[in-house]
């Protein structure tokens, strides 16, 4: 059975999506989700201008592009010393999508979660792009 989750819209505005999305591990290992299903939207793509990353334990989260082989927006090993990070990408307009034939789709994979109940926790703000 796969690792619970939680999405949760903390803003969605005309121009600004912010999303908490936690994962919960139930011994399930490693695992994907969509973040962000540009299909399902009413505008044509995002950039994602901030990403924080926190875990309970031992974890590694990373947020990705969907493409013919995913890319990488941001990943955190977060351990025992570290349980959080922001990544601040800066003011000038953040990271669109990138890839071969990228889908604009954003993707969490979160993985070495090791003890039931451990969480990962990604909230990503991101601009509509029409």
């Amino acid at each position: 059975m796969a690792n619970p989750t939680i999405t949760t819209t903390l803003a969605d505005t005309a121009r600004k999506l912010v999303l908490k999305h936690t994962q919960t591990f139930n011994d399930t290992g490693s695992q994907s989700d969509t973040l962000v299903d540009i299909s399902t939207k009413d505008y044509t793509a995002v950039a994602v201008e901030r990403v924080w990353l926190s875990a309970s334990h031992d974890a590694q989260c990373r947020l990705q592009w969907d493409a013919d082989v995913d890319v990488l927006i941001a990943a955190g090993v977060l351990d025992s010393q570290n349980y959080c990070f922001d990544f601040t990408l800066g003011g000038w307009g953040g990271v669109t999508q990138e890839g071969a034939n990228p889908t604009g789709d954003l993707i969490v994979q979160s993985a070495s979660m090791g003890t039931t109940g451990e969480q990962t926790t990604i909230i990503v703000e991101m601009r509509k792009i029409f």
